[in-house]
């Protein structure tokens, strides 16, 4: 609805004041009025034109609105303070808008941004990326889930958007979990081995062991001599590929698949020449980006706004972390990403500042990568934090998680906050099923709206797909109340998709649902505020609205990767 009114707005302007030129046109915006009484839209557009057309910003609002009146046919508009333009959306253009809200195919149409899908083009958000050296922890279930419903939303507004997941299958850590796992195969046969200095002493690094020792000793029987298997089990892969293969499952569970899950491995290998790390190193050494210093080589990232210069092979010839970045940009950027975000864990800001300048290094834009720092989350019982020690039977990873609460009411909690933000996630709070739980506040929501169509009444009345309700009939404060946030909703998923804030779809579901819980509440206290009343055109009417309501709270879900439940 902002877009079609924005376009009378837009039209407006131009017949009240021809001078003006397309470049000021195209900067006018409609806001939504914290007050309700201020109308549904608002805009600041005479205060833009004021020193263009040099007339006070309240003589240019009210030609426009004098225009408004006269041409449009969706909203009513008035002028307030001192140049400030109010509008309403007219009974004939909701009816419009509620068409569109009410099939599908007419609200994938309303969320769908063309220009900037245009604009933006091919799209990647990596996330997660864990190491494959242990099983998921709570960042990265949140990650997951602040990863998928951003892609889930970017896609609903057109954008062609790909989800990655970065295995770091090599270098010391990928090395140093084989030898843990190979100490530990040997310690299930009963052998005497130390684990190494450094190794991963994990409880699941010994599951993993004594169930690959029991099949290696399966297939051989009572001769089988663990030492001599071991010398020719490739402990490193066999371990990481068990450990991605757990990852993938207990991601699944909670709803999350990847387009693509890529191996740090596969650019460290050249199949035929040299590897990308090597072409990587090449590309930044041609463009006069390295320097030799110590017997290493450095990538002069100050230059980029680093504050400092960074190794990226070490004096014994052996690449940094940093380098194989480098090399993953690269590699994305020749897949065809024309914009590319990282999500990373709270511990990687530093980290921000010397990739961003590897990339413009290698030639591309300073925006084509931005980065995103999902934050840590704590765990609360009775108020208090949860230590995070499986020893002591609290949770630690995706799957407790899953298990304690369940996939829907975990990711809901995950993104009820700005990703950047500290979470505190009330594990009390989070099994309520009350209100109180603002999981099941929405989910509740959806439910209601449902059920009142299993009543026999609501049967024989139920509009047909795409039939709407007749706006001049839905008079009272909540029924007005609630198509002024179905209003919104538009809006609010292309600005959740656009600022990569998942937490702002969130916060308008819950909105839309209290907007409904207090129109249900009041229809119990005064009958003729029900939905099915005597009188069968409003009754109609009021379903019709329910139902868009109902479609719009478990669409919404959807795009946050959650269930709406029918029944509660």
């Amino acid at each position: 609805m902002r877009e079609l009114l924005l376009d009378e707005v837009k039209k407006s302007v131009r017949t009240a004041f021809p001078g003006v030129g397309a470049d000021v046109v195209d900067r006018v915006t409609l806001e939504s009025p914290r007050d309700p009484s201020h109308g549904d839209f608002s805009s600041n557009i005479a205060f833009l034109l004021k020193d263009i057309v040099r007339e006070a910003p309240r003589s240019i609002a009210e030609k426009i609105v004098e225009t408004l009146e006269r041409e449009a046919s969706l909203g009513a508009a008035e002028v307030a303070g001192p140049g400030f333009i109010n509008l309403r959306v007219r009974p004939q253009g909701m009816r419009k808008f509620l068409e569109k809200l009410a099939t599908a195919e007419g609200r994938a149409d309303l969320l769908r941004d063309r220009e900037l899908a245009q604009k933006t083009g091919k799209m990647q958000v990596e996330f997660v990326s864990a190491n494959p050296t242990g099983p998921l922890n709570v960042v990265s279930a949140r990650a997951a889930a602040y990863g998928d419903a951003s892609i889930r939303l970017l896609r609903a507004i057109g954008v062609d958007a790909y989800s990655e997941y970065y295995v770091n299958d090599e270098g010391n850590q990928a090395r140093l979990f084989g030898e843990s796992l190979r100490a530990r195969f040997l310690q299930a046969a009963g052998k005497n081995v130390e684990l190494p200095e450094d190794a991963y002493r994990g409880a699941y690094v010994a599951d993993v062991a004594r169930a690959l020792y029991e099949e290696q000793r399966a297939k051989v029987g009572d001769s089988f001599d663990a030492e001599a298997a071991a010398r020719n089990i490739d402990f490193q892969k066999i371990g990481l590929d068990r450990m991605i293969a757990a990852a993938r499952a207990s991601l699944l569970r909670f709803g999350v698949e990847f387009d693509c899950w890529f191996r740090e491995s596969y650019f460290h290998r050249a199949a035929e020449g040299e590897s990308l790390v090597h072409e990587a190193e090449k590309r930044l050494e041609e463009k006069g980006h390295l320097f030799q210093q110590d017997g290493a080589t450095w990538f002069r990232s100050t230059a980029f706004g680093d504050d400092k210069d960074r190794v990226i092979r070490r004096s014994d010839g052996e690449p940094t972390y940093l380098l194989g970045d480098i090399a993953y940009h690269l590699e994305k950027a020749r897949r065809g990403f024309q914009r590319v975000i990282d999500v990373w864990g709270p511990d990687h800001h530093g980290y921000i500042a010397r990739m961003k300048a590897a990339t413009q290094a290698l030639g591309l834009s300073a925006d084509w990568l931005d980065v995103v720092i999902v934050q840590q989350v704590n765990f609360l019982r009775e108020g208090q934090p949860v230590r995070m020690s499986k020893r002591e039977g609290e949770f630690i990873t995706l799957d407790d998680v899953i298990d304690e609460v369940g996939a829907d009411v975990a990711r809901f909690l995950f993104l009820i906050r700005r990703a950047s933000s500290h979470l505190d996630f009330d594990l009390d709070l989070a099994k309520k099923e009350s209100l109180e739980n603002p999981v099941f506040y929405v989910q509740y929501a959806h439910a209601r709206s449902r059920s009142i169509f299993r009543q026999p009444m609501a049967q024989r009345l139920a509009p047909a797909p795409g039939d709407v309700p007749d706006p001049s009939l839905l008079n009272v404060e909540e029924e007005v109340a609630m198509m002024r946030l179905l209003l919104q909703y538009p809006q609010v998923v292309k600005e959740s998709a656009i600022t990569l804030e998942p937490h702002r779809l969130v916060a308008y579901l819950r909105e839309v649902a209290g907007a409904y819980h207090r129109f249900y509440t009041r229809g119990k206290q005064e009958p003729s505020l029900r939905v099915l009343v005597e009188d069968e055109r409003l009754a109609r009417a009021r379903l019709a609205l329910v139902g868009i309501l109902a479609d719009v709270l478990r669409e919404g879900l959807g795009l946050l990767g959650i269930r709406a439940l029918e029944e509660m």
